[in-house]
């Protein structure tokens, strides 16, 4: 009895070394461990260059970067799961009512005046909320709800998406039935 506990506590540990170096591969839903994948990645997969000096625009007026598990697999990890953008409006440009049927999204302005419209339904009828946001501001827009943005200041708007899943989909949706 003493051997064959002795065994199975050798076999666990020697399971659990092989989990912890990656030797052995423990699949959950078909993805490897946090742990693992973590591992298998490269020192420059851990940061996503969304800089840009100076937005080129030439006949577009929306300019995005999107850093997400399609291009950065760190994004993808069970414990990460989220997705950024950092987006360019020329002046009196709007990103149209969209929603994101999968995730939350927090939208950092860093630079310009940015006007945003979210809707949802309330207690007792629809309710449109209209912010203007300039520099620094912070607001979030709720999974699935309809939202928009417009540029409102001369120089252009600059801002960052932060998304809570590594896939937040994106809809058309009105703001107003």
């Amino acid at each position: 009895m003493a051997t064959t506990r002795g065994f199975t506590a050798f076999v666990l540990l020697l399971i659990a070394f092989q989990i912890s170096t990656g030797e052995l591969g423990i699949h959950s839903m078909g993805e490897l461990t946090a742990s693992i994948a973590r591992h298998r990645l490269t020192d420059a997969q851990f940061s996503a260059d969304m800089s840009w000096s100076t937005p080129d625009l030439k006949n577009q007026t929306i300019q995005t970067e999107l850093a997400d598990v399609t291009n950065h697999p760190v994004f993808g990890l069970s414990d990460v799961q989220s997705a950024v953008e950092r987006v360019y409006l020329k002046t009196g440009t709007s990103y149209e009512s969209h929603a994101h049927p999968r995730g939350s999204e927090t939208i950092f302005v860093e630079s310009g005046s940015l006007l945003t419209n979210l809707r949802f339904e309330g207690m007792q009828k629809q309710r449109v909320v209209r912010l203007t946001l300039s520099r620094g501001h912070v607001t979030v827009f709720p999974q699935g709800l309809p939202h928009s943005l417009t540029c409102a200041s001369d120089a252009g708007c600059m801002y960052v998406s932060f998304f809570n899943t590594a896939d937040p989909g994106l809809t058309a949706a009105p703001l107003f039935f």
